[in-house]
Order: structure tokens, then C-alpha cells, then sequence
């Protein structure tokens, strides 16, 4: 993980923490259709709505926390998807 600090418009700083595994689940869902905002690896209130967007639809616990296993299972539902059509 990657720690930046950036400048708020109040002139305070906040941690940005990327995060790989943020990162893959972000670019999952945007493909699936549940996340519209930037592909950037930080878990923000977006990326955090779009996760239990999609838990909930599927059925499995909703906790809007990221996870390689979420991001191969929206990948996994996504191919099968995709290959009925």
C-alpha cells in the first residue's frame, strides 16, 4: 500500500491509502456495470456503495469491503454471465 497526502479545500491533509486489491475490485464492478468513478485503488464512499450495490443484488453478505475473493467473484459472475448471452 501506498500512503499520499493531499490537501483538503480546508487546508487540512488527508491520507489516501491505495491499495491493489481496491484497485481490482474497483475495475470488476466498473465492468460489471456498478461503479462509475475513478479506477484509483482508494476505497472511498463510491467504491464502498458500489460493493454493497453488488453483494446485495448477488445475494451474499453485504459489507462494502473490498477483497480479492469479492473481486474474483464479480469477475467469475460477470464471465459467467457474459457467456450465456
Amino acid at each position: 500500500r501506498v500512503q499520499v497526502a493531499v490537501p483538503d479545500a480546508g487546508g487540512h491533509t488527508i491520507q489516501l491509502k491505495y491499495d491493489p486489491v481496491v484497485e481490482a475490485v474497483q475495475r470488476e464492478l466498473a465492468a460489471a456495470g456498478y461503479y462509475k468513478g475513478e479506477i484509483d485503488g482508494v476505497v472511498g464512499r463510491k467504491t464502498r456503495a458500489a460493493i454493497e450495490a453488488y453483494q446485495q443484488t448477488v445475494g451474499i453478505d453485504v459489507t462494502g469491503v473490498p477483497s480479492q475473493d469479492l473481486a474474483e467473484h464479480i469477475r467469475y459472475t460477470r464471465e459467467v454471465s457474459e457467456a450465456s448471452l
